[in-house]
């Protein structure tokens, strides 16, 4: 299973009768209608710390991997900038690689209707919305990725290297699509020979041929169709394909707004933004709920993610929001989600994020903060021999410190009895 793996909405009916279309002509116009309003705010306002190759090897060789369940790449992520953070004093990015609705049907579901599209509420099939990791820069200023769960064996991966690594599942799927297209291309092709010659020999014969050439019109349909789909996917022939690239954003609307333009699309953010969710609240904020007055707490932010933001966020997908010429792409949300800017590490994702240790190494918060470990028996029983030592090292501190206070009570009531006696030799 694959990170960021969500039941997404039902496949939007818009898609399934065109999937091959960019997006529909009033979304398209609403989208451009709201394009020139100010941008939100950025997610990523710092540099990553830069480190040596052998200090950057000590923090990849330090996160925690065979721990992990290999779930949730965005807890994985959240624990281990926690760490470099804590172990390094870094200071890391992240990096968000977001996947399209075009990634999804034409790779993922390989141009099937109904197959591994993007579906929500409640959808029964999966596919990748998103992968997420830590990220810090070399001396030269080159962003180094840390992934081991889902590279194992890589080592710290240079930016290039990790989005080619995660489009390489594109480019399998690429090619398996390419090979069936110029098979149907090659049935089609054969089944019009066959037509056109029936349509030949019909013709000297001077009998009917309607129903041939309504055949062959329907190949010809078929066979440009196929032709058109090599062309959108960027097949160039058997041997030569295109390479899937990814290009870079600032902010997670610009992905939502572009689901059949692009393949795929990479984001750099501050470590502390959890998921894909709390960086459409930096966009969006919480639809309106600033207007009470009052920010949303994080059950309300929660519920609206849960609700709303798990997916692109655009006409298609949530036309409630966009009636009437309606947007959230708008001025006064943009200001409400910079209410919402993650600024440090909290308990409550923290504690989320353990929940992707496995069960036999998942320790609680407190135990995670102060010792920054996982659970170990070994290292528990250290600890508590190291508490039972503490405890008999007090015991034995605070039974010195009885005898010494016993031994200046002592001293005293000497004291006073000497001053008795001298006392009563100085009245006789």
């Amino acid at each position: 299973m694959l990170c960021g793996t969500e039941p997404l909405f039902r496949i939007n009916p818009y898609f399934a009768k065109d999937p091959k279309m960019k997006m529909s002509l009033v979304s398209a116009l609403i989208l451009s209608a709201f394009s020139a309003l100010a941008q939100p705010i950025a997610p990523l306002d710092y540099q990553a710390s830069q480190h040596s190759k052998t200090e950057i090897r000590k923090m990849y060789n330090s996160l925690y991997s065979e721990e992990l369940k290999g779930e949730d790449c965005f807890k994985r992520a959240y624990i281990w900038s926690y760490q470099l953070v804590q172990n390094f004093n870094a200071r890391p990015i992240k990096v968000f690689f977001h996947y399209t609705d075009k990634f999804n049907f034409e790779l993922d579901s390989q141009g099937v209707e109904g197959g591994l599209a993007r579906m929500f509420n409640g959808g029964s099939k999966i596919v990748w919305d998103f992968h997420v990791a830590p990220a810090v820069e070399d001396e030269q200023g080159n962003v180094i990725v840390f992934d081991p769960k889902v590279f194992p064996g890589k080592g710290p991966m240079t930016l290039t290297q990790w989005i080619d690594g995660l489009a390489d599942r594109g480019e399998f799927f690429l090619k398996k699509r390419k090979d069936k297209l110029y098979d149907d291309l090659e049935s089609v092709t054969n089944k019009l020979e066959r037509k056109r010659k029936r349509l030949r020999k019909l013709i000297e014969r001077e009998l009917d041929t309607s129903f041939v050439r309504a055949d062959i019109k329907e190949l010809e349909k078929e066979e440009d169709e196929i032709k058109a789909t090599m062309d959108r996917l960027g097949i160039i022939s058997k041997r030569k394909t295109k390479k899937i690239t990814c290009s870079e954003i600032t902010n997670i609307e610009e992905f939502d707004q572009n689901q059949w333009g692009a393949w795929c699309f990479y984001q750099k953010t501050s470590m502390y933004y959890f998921a894909t969710g709390e960086l459409r609240v930096l966009n969006y904020g919480t639809l309106g709920n600033h207007q009470r007055g009052k920010l949303s707490t994080q059950g309300e932010i929660n519920a609206l993610i849960n609700d709303k933001f798990r997916g692109p966020v655009n006409p298609d997908y949530n036309p409630e929001l966009f009636e009437n010429g309606a947007s959230i792409y708008s001025q006064s949300n943009y200001d409400d989600g910079a209410n919402y800017q993650a600024t440090q590490f909290t308990d409550y994702y923290l504690e989320l994020a353990l929940s992707e240790v496995k069960s036999s190494h998942r320790p609680d918060l407190e135990f995670f903060k102060t010792y920054l470990k996982l659970k170990d028996p070994d290292f528990e029983r250290e600890l508590e021999r190291q508490r039972k030592e503490e405890e008999e090292r007090q015991e034995e501190l605070r039974k010195e410190e009885e005898r010494r206070q016993s031994e200046l009570e002592r001293e005293r009531r000497r004291e006073e009895r000497r001053q008795r006696r001298e006392r009563r030799r100085n009245r006789d």
